[in-house]
């Protein structure tokens, strides 16, 4: 499933064409354009003033108060949270990812990543004190079981990540990567998906893009045979070259 069919999942709105919807989610991250790589500066000089969260309250789990406001679901960060990155455990000899608290600015690149990989389309709705205010289209379906989910994972060309190198407490069987771009995915359990329209859909995952010789380090202290790419490209990915890592 591309990620334009995704959006297309996600927005399939009587009043709204999937070409305005494409537009929607160009501009809410980068003006005219869906590149992910774009400043923090740049994103929240473009929000508004937050203010309270308007619709139905949902929620208040982990890094999110949610409500509900008709299609969409309305995001506002918690106490100055904004969840979580896998790094290297700097405490750890061998150097294992481990989950760690994420800065704003990852926060939104995380946003960004969700909705040029999967599709999606997250908007900044404002700056709150220390929060930071979205929305998101809410989606209406069960969560899909493990088994499907491993294979939406592997049919967008991921893999998943070699027990060697992860830390205690980050689960193997949640854990993705993808050679060709370099993309780091975890938190993959049911309730983060959707099955909608004949779709496993993602709506909240840990995706970060972290640099090549952080996953080649930990690599080579844990004896996974070949390290990552080190030349992967971020915006248009190209095969990996000869040699790269490919994980199992």
């Amino acid at each position: 499933t591309s990620p334009e069919e995704l959006l297309s999942v996600r927005l399939n709105q009587p009043q709204q064409s999937y070409e305005e919807a494409k537009k929607q989610v160009a501009d809410s991250l980068a003006g005219k354009t869906a590149a992910v790589f774009i400043s923090t500066k740049i994103i929240l000089d473009q929000a508004s003033t937050g203010s309270s969260l308007s619709g139905q309250y949902v929620a208040n789990e982990g890094e999110h108060t949610v409500h509900k406001d008709g299609p969409f679901a309305l995001k506002q960060t918690n106490e100055s949270r904004f969840g979580y990155v896998l790094d290297q455990d700097e405490f750890a000899k061998d150097k294992t990812l481990t989950l760690r608290p994420a800065l704003p600015s990852e926060y939104l690149l995380r946003l960004g990543l969700q909705n040029v990989v999967f599709g999606d389309a997250i908007r900044i709705l404002g700056i709150n004190g220390s929060a930071i205010q979205t929305t998101q289209p809410w989606l209406v379906g069960p969560s899909p079981a493990l088994p499907d989910i491993a294979l939406f994972m592997q049919a967008a060309g991921f893999h998943r990540l070699p027990r060697a190198m992860l830390g205690k407490g980050v689960p193997h069987i949640l854990t993705w990567y993808r050679p060709k771009d370099g993309l780091l995915i975890h938190d993959t359990k049911p309730a983060n998906f959707v099955f909608t329209q004949g779709r496993v859909v993602p709506i909240d995952l840990i995706i970060s893009q972290p640099d090549s010789s952080l996953l080649e380090e930990t690599a080579q202290i844990n004896n996974v045979i070949g390290p990552p790419t080190s030349n992967a490209s971020r915006l248009h990915p190209s095969p990996p070259p000869k040699g790269a890592f490919q994980p199992p």
